[in-house]
């Protein structure tokens, strides 16, 4: 995963006319907030995201009746088909996802479940130069906050994304 790799190389300020800069650290699972980590090399991209379960499913606890199992096999299938809507290359990149794991992890210690999900993105041209913009609260309204950590190439940067504003530029 990129998550160690993220936090090993740290991070620069983002774009300060769009994102907001933070401190990269470890942070406790909270409701309302993602973590979402993105390396990108090329024309390819690892995407990571991690948030409280009730931020995609709805709930925490396991499901256990079949509406809970519908509930969170239907919101499980939302993120995967729709993190292209949530993750927003430029369109003209022509970019592909692919769901490599997306699962509720129950941290038995905590008492808490969280959604981690990973997907590989392959485009038709270069990223480099674009824009990264978001769309988790149009897609799941209980993510307000987003904490990006983004790698690409030579840029390292850290962005705070609040009810989908702002964007990252992508360098050169």
């Amino acid at each position: 995963m990129i998550y160690s790799l993220l936090l090993a190389a740290g991070s620069s300020p983002a774009a300060p006319q769009t994102a907001t800069p933070h401190k990269n650290a470890q942070h406790a699972h909270e409701h309302g907030g993602a973590k979402l980590n993105i390396a990108i090399e090329g024309k390819e991209a690892t995407i990571e995201l991690e948030t409280p379960a009730d931020g995609i499913v709805g709930f925490e606890h396991a499901a256990i009746s079949n509406a809970d199992k519908k509930q969170e096999s239907t919101a499980l299938d939302t993120l995967k088909n729709r993190i292209a809507d949530m993750v927003v290359f430029d369109r003209s990149a022509t970019c592909r996802f692919t769901a490599r794991k997306v699962a509720v992890e129950k941290d038995p210690e905590e008492g808490h479940s969280d959604v981690k999900a990973e997907f590989g993105v392959t485009c038709g041209k270069p990223l480099a130069g674009t824009t990264l913009r978001f769309g988790f609260s149009k897609i799941f309204p209980r993510i307000i906050d987003v904490e990006v950590q983004l790698l690409n190439g030579d840029q390292q940067t850290g962005a705070k994304i609040h009810n989908d504003g702002g964007t990252i530029a992508l360098s050169r």
